[in-house]
């Protein structure tokens, strides 16, 4: 009888390859879908500790995009809209914030509603987003809670 691997069972940094990973296929498996041909290629994704409300991030430097996902969340429709958000924010770039050129990536990628008040998915990004579950899974990650921690120049927040 073979032993059934779980999150739980492997140790972090195969479970941070595991998530990363899974992360870049899924922004590769949207770009194709989207045909996007003005991404960038330097963009990668990562997780890691953000600001307590957020859930994703852009964050550039030395010649590299990076799109990080709040290591607080394990829903995968979550990350998946999160990695949509923050690639139309590099899309449109960042100082449209959200309006302008943000917003019509949201729209062509399949938003619906108003931007500040009731965006949602619509019913043809989530067959989508389904389509990515469907190929690589649920995305693996058990939700990790975040804490305040002493301010420091390198790290704010800490892990539990």
């Amino acid at each position: 009888m073979s032993k059934q691997i779980t999150l739980a069972t492997i140790d972090n940094a195969t479970v941070k390859d595991l998530r990363e990973g899974w992360l870049n296929h899924a922004l590769a498996h949207l770009a194709d879908v989207f045909n996007f041909t003005t991404i960038p290629k330097n963009i990668s994704c990562s997780s890691g500790s953000l600001q307590k409300e957020k859930l994703g991030a852009v964050v550039a430097g030395e010649g590299v995009i990076n799109l990080v996902i709040s290591l607080k969340t394990s829903d995968t429709i979550d990350v998946l809209e999160c990695l949509l958000h923050n690639l139309c924010h590099i899309l449109a770039g960042a100082e449209e914030k959200h309006q302008g050129r943000w917003v019509d990536f949201m729209r062509t990628f399949g938003y619906e509603g108003k931007i500040k008040k009731e965006l949602r998915v619509s019913s043809a990004l989530d067959k989508v987003f389904n389509e990515v579950i469907g190929k690589f899974g649920l995305y693996p990650q058990q939700a990790v809670p975040l804490t305040m921690a002493v301010k420091s120049p390198q790290r704010n927040f800490k892990l539990n």
